[in-house]
């Protein structure tokens, strides 16, 4: 089952754990510096639910 990671802006961290990615099946996305506004709708409206529902989980 393959991930998606994503990172806003670049970093030479990036790199250095690619091998790491690979072999875990994690594709990492790395947003150029000023993309942050264009996926701001997906905080709202996918991970705001997803989050509340993770910490609904942990207080159980």
């Amino acid at each position: 089952r393959y991930r998606i990671l994503l990172f806003n802006e670049h970093n030479s961290n990036v790199i250095t754990f690619l091998e790491y990615y690979i072999n875990n099946k994690v594709i990492p996305i790395c947003l150029s510096p000023h993309m942050s506004h264009h996926i701001h709708p997906l905080d709202v409206s996918v991970f705001s639910p997803y989050k509340h529902t993770y910490y609904m989980e942990l207080q159980e």
